[in-house]
């Protein structure tokens, strides 16, 4: 599984496949930039400086040093991906079926 997390547009990528999360639940260290996930010993995060209102790179991190819950955090963005997902298939089933008339059978 390849797994890219980008903070400031809400976006989890797996295999490819991105999708908006809500990120409210989740406890984002100040400066994250973005987390490369390809599996448990290959994980890097990018660290960003807001000071003076530029944005700056500080660097980068291998595994989990700097988020909190270890890898867990990567198992919440997953699990977020994976109700995002599925939340998006439900939507276009429903936006495929045929609204039913109003009849005697279907009253509204």
């Amino acid at each position: 599984m390849r797994l890219t997390f980008v903070p400031a547009d809400e976006i989890v990528i797996i295999d490819s496949v991105a999708h908006k999360i809500d990120t409210t639940q989740l406890e984002i260290p100040d400066g994250l930039h973005a987390i490369q996930y390809y599996n448990a010993n290959d994980i890097e995060c990018e660290w960003a400086s807001d000071e003076a209102g530029e944005r700056g790179a500080l660097g980068n991190s291998l595994g989990t040093a700097g988020l909190p819950e270890g890898i867990d955090f990567i198992e919440q963005l997953v699990q977020l991906h994976t109700a995002a997902q599925k939340a998006e298939a439900e939507n276009e089933i429903s936006e495929e079926q045929p609204e039913l008339e109003n009849t005697e059978e279907n009253p509204e």
